[in-house]
C-alpha cells in the first residue's frame, strides 16, 4: 500500500516509516503540511497518517486543503497524534465527520501493529 506518513518528530517518522515498510508498504514521509502537500503533487497514497500538530501550517490546516481537492477526498486520513481526540472534539466539533477521518489514534496507546494493522 502507498502511504504517506506526515510526522515532524524524525524519530518516530524513522520509527513508523521502518515499520511500514517492513510490513510491505511503500512509505514517503513528510514533516510539514507543506512537504506533505508537495509529496501529493507528485504521486497519492492509498493511506495518510498524521500528527496534528505541525509546525507552520497545523493539520487542521492540512486538513482543509486535503479536503479541497476533489482527487484527495477519497484517501484514507489515521491521526495520529498526541492530542487527546476528546480536545480536537471539544475545540473543532466533530473534525472527524467534517474531514472524513478514517481513524484516530493517540500516540502514547498507539502501536506499531495498530499502524500496519491499518494497511491491510
Amino acid at each position: 500500500m502507498k502511504v504517506l506518513l506526515v510526522e515532524p518528530d524524525k524519530i518516530l517518522q524513522k520509527t513508523y516509516a521502518n515499520a511500514l515498510e517492513s510490513s510491505g508498504n511503500i512509505v514517503v514521509s513528510a514533516s510539514s503540511a507543506q512537504q506533505a502537500l508537495n509529496e501529493l503533487n507528485i504521486e497519492i497514497p492509498e493511506i495518510i497518517f498524521m500528527e496534528l500538530e505541525l509546525t507552520k501550517n497545523s493539520g487542521i490546516e492540512l486538513l482543509y486543503e486535503l479536503r479541497s481537492y476533489g482527487d484527495l477526498d477519497n484517501i484514507r486520513i489515521v491521526i495520529l497524534s498526541t492530542i487527546p481526540e476528546k480536545e480536537m472534539l471539544n475545540k473543532f466539533g466533530d473534525f472527524k465527520v467534517q474531514f472524513n477521518i478514517y481513524k484516530y489514534l493517540y500516540k502514547p496507546s498507539a502501536t506499531i501493529n495498530k499502524l500496519i494493522e491499518l494497511t491491510k
